[in-house]
């Protein structure tokens, strides 16, 4: 009779320290995952901000016409700057990143106006393209792990909308 109830003791150790070698491990797949669901979430916030803000960027005419100047982009960088001349009001430019939805860092989104070769004549069409940059997510569990950093730099939101001809005249 001994000899039976010392093997059950034995069997019970067994689960117990299974379970503590095996919950750490599981934890961390279930817990990594609900990190991987929510870095997955905020990339796809990302790209509808970006499609959000084409939308309203096509919506908000360029005060300037493109067709002396080709190719422009602006960003806020402690107001708004432009390469290649002024073609947007800082007024439609708030209006664009208050479309995205999304809270921004200063100089991270770039909006582009351009004109492009409209198939086989000589014409060109004018398009505008959101690019929002340098967005970050920070990771609630996975860090812990070494070699993962707190926070990931997303891959880079894209969108793009066709102006209205008179956009660029």
């Amino acid at each position: 009779m001994a000899a039976r109830s010392l093997s059950r003791l034995d069997r019970s150790g067994a689960t117990a320290i299974e379970v503590a070698l095996l919950l750490p491990l599981f934890l961390m797949i279930v817990l990594g995952g609900l990190d991987i669901g929510l870095w997955l979430l905020q990339s796809a916030r990302l790209s509808e901000a970006a499609r959000r803000a084409a939308r309203a960027a096509v919506i908000t005419a360029p005060v300037a016409s493109l067709s002396d100047q080709g190719t422009v982009s602006c960003r806020r960088v402690s107001g708004i700057t432009c390469s290649g001349g002024s073609i947007i009001a800082p007024d439609s430019f708030d209006r664009i990143e208050r479309a995205a939805d999304m809270a921004l860092a200063d100089g991270s989104m770039i909006v582009t106006y351009r004109l492009l070769p409209d198939g086989s004549s000589n014409s060109k069409h004018p398009i505008v393209v959101i690019d929002i940059k340098n967005a970050t997510h920070t990771l609630i569990f996975m860090h812990i792990i070494p070699g993962i950093g707190r926070t990931i730099t997303l891959a880079t939101a894209t969108a793009s909308g066709s102006l209205p001809r008179k956009a660029y005249r």
